[in-house]
């Protein structure tokens, strides 16, 4: 048995030449060496202290040094610690992907080397992008994992990530994630790099207003699971609406068949709508109320829309569905009131027009410059604007159009709230492109070849799943409850294990707040200690679930 520290172990009191000496309020056991007559001629002895007597137990006391001298008792081994780690946060983001099932289907594609992605995955989780600094974090946090890579070594694993075998984890994870009757987001964003030798780096529309190469990511997101499903990477300079329909192949290529793709008015215009029509997918597209055919219908929709019948409770909204013809072809139009925003983009029209209205004052009699004016009509004489005045029935027609807005479909079956409701829940797409951009810090790539930036991208797949799975726990909850990610990994990397020559203990009891983070996930205190011990005595044959 080993004992951590003389003070926490206690031994029988011998049998024979003991005696109890009491010094202050604390009874000593001493060793009687030898007896002999004093110069008085009295028996008398002399002795030796091996330790302190036991009060709660007096058969029972505390050894020190001399007892296992005298007495030819070989001391147990006391020990101090030799290591701390972190352990809590990288524990627990490995069992969140052993629960979804990404771990058991990266050693089908991976066997050699899907502890590694996980590894690096938990990493960027845990401190983003930069991997600079990976050695160093996992010489102070706990990795799950027997197979460890280094830094250096990244670009291989990378290269070792082919576009197939990417492919084949995205057609299996699928079956996870996406329902016969799912609704899947779809939404494309840029990221920027420094990188010269990317060939599909290249510069295009920004969404960050960022003038610098960049890659396209076009991604597919389950509504209903609220997890990402795949994602392509594709050239920068080409722009949503030109890709949408290599995306639409790309799914049917995974076999993603949902009841609805939902998209931001960025993916319409004709030739899509054409294309979407013809290949029989359907879809929900946000419509731009600037374009002729959708603002009409608007505008007429407008006339009737306040009635109580058409009032949509749960998003405060009137709501009906029309029909708009494209190309001779018929498709359904919802449209929607909203009155709280027609009061706001009324206020901001005025500011605009007399913001506007105060600008061109000061340009009377000077050259005009070739920019429309929607709200004014101007009046030149040679070249030079002498006055110009409001154009009434364009500010009438754009304060008609306050608070409304459209939605585009193929499936006339859907009813106008139904039709709010899933599209509304497709800002979960947009919340997972900010905390990608900015939790995991993959607002540039830091990578300076295709090949590898390829495969880091997918690395960072795994670790947006973990992200996204986060979130869709934590954003069920209570609102005043709700935790952020960071501070949900903060606390639980306060649970720390020590080593004690080969053998790995738990610092600390888990505290209430961390079981509670727990039990959010389904996870048990005594399983969290389990995997943490465990995988801090990953080549020890025994495990230890004793709390020091």
């Amino acid at each position: 048995m080993i004992e951590i520290g003389t003070k926490d172990f206690t031994v029988d009191v011998p049998k024979k030449r003991i005696s109890i000496k009491t010094i202050g309020q604390t009874k000593y056991v001493y060793y009687v060496m030898e007896y002999y007559k004093n110069k008085n001629g009295y028996y008398t002895n002399r002795s030796i202290s091996i330790g302190k007597l036991d009060e709660k137990n007096p058969a029972q006391f505390f050894p020190n040094d001399n007892y296992f001298k005298y007495f030819d008792v070989t001391p147990p081994k006391t020990l101090f610690p030799t290591r701390f780690m972190h352990a809590g946060h990288t524990v627990f983001l490995a069992n969140r992907l052993q629960q979804l099932d990404v771990a058991p289907i990266l050693f089908t594609l991976f066997p050699e080397s899907y502890t590694k992605i996980l590894q690096v995955a938990i990493y960027m989780m845990c401190n983003g992008n930069v991997m600079l600094y990976m050695d160093d974090f996992y010489t102070k946090h706990l990795n799950p994992y027997k197979e460890i890579i280094g830094q250096r070594h990244l670009s291989e694993l990378y290269e070792e990530i082919t576009k197939e075998k990417r492919w084949a984890f995205f057609k299996e994870w699928k079956n996870q994630v996406v329902s016969s009757d799912e609704y899947i987001a779809y939404d494309v964003t840029s990221i920027s790099t420094y990188a010269k030798d990317i060939p599909f780096a290249e510069r295009g529309y920004n969404r960050d207003h960022e003038l610098l190469p960049q890659v396209n990511v076009g991604l597919f997101f389950s509504q209903h699971q609220k997890l990402p499903v795949c994602y392509e990477l594709y050239n920068g300079s080409l722009t949503d609406q030109t890709f949408l329909p290599t995306m639409m192949t790309f799914a049917k290529a995974f076999d993603i068949q949902p009841f609805l793709y939902v998209m931001d008015k960025g993916f319409l215009n004709t030739k899509n709508i054409q294309y979407l029509t013809e290949e029989e997918i359907p879809f929900l597209l946000s419509a731009p109320s600037h374009q002729k055919v959708y603002q009409e219908a608007l505008l007429a929709a407008r006339k009737e829309i306040r009635q109580m019948n058409n009032y949509i409770d749960f998003a405060g909204v009137f709501g009906v569905k029309t029909t708009v013809t494209i190309d001779q072809e018929d498709y359904t139009l919802f449209c929607y009131f909203d009155s709280e925003k027609a009061k706001t983009q009324e206020r901001t029209l005025f500011e605009q027009i007399k913001e506007r209205e105060e600008q061109l004052a000061k340009q009377l009699q000077c050259k005009k410059r070739r920019k429309k004016e929607p709200y004014f009509k101007v009046e030149l004489e040679d070249e030079k604007m002498i006055r110009f005045s409001r154009n009434n029935e364009a500010i009438e027609e754009a304060l008609a159009l306050t608070g409304m807005f459209g939605l585009l479909s193929n499936q006339p079956e859907i009813a106008p709230a139904e039709a709010l409701s899933i599209y509304r829940r497709r800002n979960a797409i947009e919340s997972h492109y900010d905390n990608m951009k900015n939790f995991l810090d993959f607002d540039r790539l830091h990578t300076h070849r295709q090949q590898t930036t390829e495969g880091k991208f997918f690395v960072g797949f795994i670790a947006q799943i973990l992200q996204a799975d986060l979130l869709r726990v934590m954003n069920a909850l209570p609102k005043k409850t709700v935790p952020t990610i960071k501070s949900l990994l903060l606390e639980l990397e306060k649970i720390q294990c020590v080593q004690y020559e080969k053998e790995w203990k738990l610092m600390a009891p888990i505290t209430k707040k961390q079981k509670d983070i727990l039990a959010l996930f389904d996870i048990s205190p005594e399983t969290m200690m389990e995997q943490i011990i465990k995988s801090a005595n990953k080549n020890s044959p025994s495990v230890s679930l004793q709390v020091i």
